[in-house]
Formats: structure tokens, sequence, C-alpha cells
């Protein structure tokens, strides 16, 4: 990865979180930057900056503010925020997505480093991690991004192959994590679809192919739809 590209990301999110804490600081309670950037493992023109945030509660400043600071963001790189209130995140009874989930465990083990971070979730993140969490999370998030993988794949002529390639990616991570497998880049998720999950053979290249091969989308939508009839004859599906 180009150094130099690395600090365009890093310079992004760090702006992002000043504006939002120079504005918000008693209402944020936690902040972290999650997925490739905290990995340092950017993909040029595909990776977006992902961010996990816990507010004390909603209100309009604080909608406000978020908007603002989406919008002050001039660069073409996307900011995608999955954001909660302090209630909503140490609730055991309210769905979080796999994105959240995958989050959880790895700030619990010390990866992913929080940028801010109240005591009140700190205590939290350790107990909301368990099985029967993760399994009821994936069950429904399972179900919910196979339908985003479909809609993606229409308009059939001129798809967001981005949006269809990270749904792929999502659904399989949560097919390897029922295995007990962790896989967390692209490349680490496609061998772990090829050599543990029954039945997955199919043409799938990594996202620099994508990008430096656009002609070849056309091969690779018809890839896409072998896996959508091998996803809905998956037995977790």
């Amino acid at each position: 990865m180009d150094n130099k590209y690395l600090e365009k990301y890093q310079k992004v999110e760090n702006d992002f979180f000043n504006f939002l804490d120079s504005r918000l600081s008693n209402e944020l309670l936690f902040y972290c930057v999650t997925g490739s950037l905290a990995r340092k493992n950017i993909i040029a023109n595909w990776s977006d900056i992902d961010i996990l945030i816990v507010f004390n509660e909603y209100n309009e400043k604080i909608l406000k503010t978020l908007t603002s600071a989406l919008k002050n963001n001039k660069s073409n790189i996307k900011i995608g925020t999955t954001f909660y209130s302090i209630d909503e995140f140490v609730s055991k009874n309210i769905f979080k997505d796999p994105k959240t989930v995958c989050a959880l465990e790895l700030i619990k083990k010390g990866i992913f480093e929080p940028r801010k971070c109240d005591k009140v979730v700190f205590n939290k993140i350790g107990k909301l991690i368990n099985s029967d969490f993760y399994y009821w999370s994936s069950i429904i998030s399972f179900t919910m991004i196979l339908h985003e993988y479909k809609r993606a794949l229409i308009p059939y002529a001129d798809i967001d192959e981005k949006k269809v390639y990270k749904s792929l990616n999502t659904l399989l991570k949560i097919l390897l994590k029922q295995k007990g497998i962790e896989a967390l880049s692209y490349e680490d998720v496609l061998k772990g679809a090829n050599n543990y999950l029954e039945g997955f053979n199919f043409d799938v290249v990594l996202p620099e192919k994508i990008i430096e091969d656009k002609n070849g989308i056309s091969r690779r939508k018809k890839e896409y739809i072998k896996i959508l009839n091998w996803l809905k004859k998956y037995k977790y599906a």
C-alpha cells in the first residue's frame, strides 16, 4: 500500500473525528475506526472509512453535527458510520449488524483501538460478545444482506459491482464464522470460502483485479448469479 494514500485516508478520518469531538465532546461516548483502515490494509479506489460511534442519546444537535461532519469531507473517500445511543449499544436484546459484532470482537482482542471510549462503554464491550449474541445477530444479518446482494444485482445492465462484492464478502464472512473461521481481509475470505464452504468453487477475483479489469464485468456478473443460486441452496441460508 502506498504510504501517501494511507496518509490521505488517515487525514480524512482525523479531520472527521476532530470535527465531531470538538462539537460533541460530552455527547460522544465512543469512537472507533474499524475495517480496512484500522488494519492499515486499504485498497486504493475501493476502501471506505468505517467508523463505529456511540452517543449519549439522540438529539437534533447530534444528527445535525454528524451530517455536517460528513458533508465537510471533500475527498472522494466515503465515510461510513454505524452509530448507536448508549442504551441501544449496551442492550443484548437489540440487533447488531455484522460489522458491529466483528468490531466488538476485535476491540476486545485489542486489534482495533478506540480513539475515544467512555468507561461505561468499555466495561460493556466484553460482556456483549457471547455465542447467543453472535448466533442470533448473524441469522438476522444473513437474511438482510442476502436481500441486499440480490437488490445490488439490479439493474443487471449497470450494477453497482462494489456493493455486490461487499455484500457477498459479508455473507461469506458470516458463513465462515459459523464454522469457527475468522477471516478479515478479502483475500482471507476468498481462501476460506474455497477451502471450507462446500460447493464454493467460483471464479471470484480480488478488488484490485476488478479495478484493473473493468471490462471483465460481464463475466463476473455471471459468477455473481451462480453464487446467488449457491447461496439459496446452502444450508445456512
